[in-house]
């Protein structure tokens, strides 16, 4: 009869190596059929995409949660504002809850800019610089579309502020819970 194929094959399969080679540099006689780029250590280590420290992750759930409820309260506050207004003011008030609301959602979407900012910069020096030059943003922010809203639409005042206001109380409410 014939010979039995020796077990285990006398030449061993070629081994990944990671960087996109398919064997050792060295290994003449199998030719390198896999030349494929390999990624920057940064995108390694991280499966592709960004680096999100654990901090700003949290930051941005928390800033999720505060999105959900100023939605919320601003369409509390509009519903509630529609009820108590007189007929013909309906539209206003419910306007100017609305209107309200937005200003306080803006600043919850620049502050999540900021964050996201911060985070993919190289140093905390330019961290820190994305983060207060955010906060001052939001407040410049807040002072011109309060006057907008205020002085130059002349949006009903009461269901304007307490919307805005109630939109920034929505920062204390979920960061109880979320450590934001």
């Amino acid at each position: 009869m014939g010979q039995a194929a020796a077990w285990p094959p006398l030449k061993p399969a070629p081994v990944p190596i990671p960087g996109g080679r398919r064997t050792a540099p060295f290994d003449p006689s199998i030719r390198n059929t896999y030349t494929a780029r390999p990624r920057a250590p940064l995108m390694r280590l991280t499966g592709g995409g960004t680096i999100m420290s654990y901090a700003a992750r949290v930051l941005r759930k928390g800033l999720r949660r505060v999105l959900w409820a100023q939605i919320s309260l601003t369409f509390v506050v509009a519903a509630v504002a529609a009820l108590d207004a007189p007929r013909p003011d309906v539209l206003g008030r419910v306007g100017a809850a609305l209107a309200g609301g937005a200003v306080a959602m803006l600043g919850a979407l620049l502050l999540a800019y900021s964050v996201a900012r911060a985070d993919g910069t190289g140093g905390p020096a330019s961290a820190q610089l994305w983060l207060y030059g955010g906060a001052v943003a939001r407040f410049v922010l807040a002072i011109v579309f309060l006057g907008l809203g205020l002085g130059v639409f002349h949006v009903s005042p009461l269901p304007f502020l307490i919307a805005f206001g109630l939109g920034q109380a929505a920062f204390l409410v979920p960061g109880i819970s979320s450590g934001l």
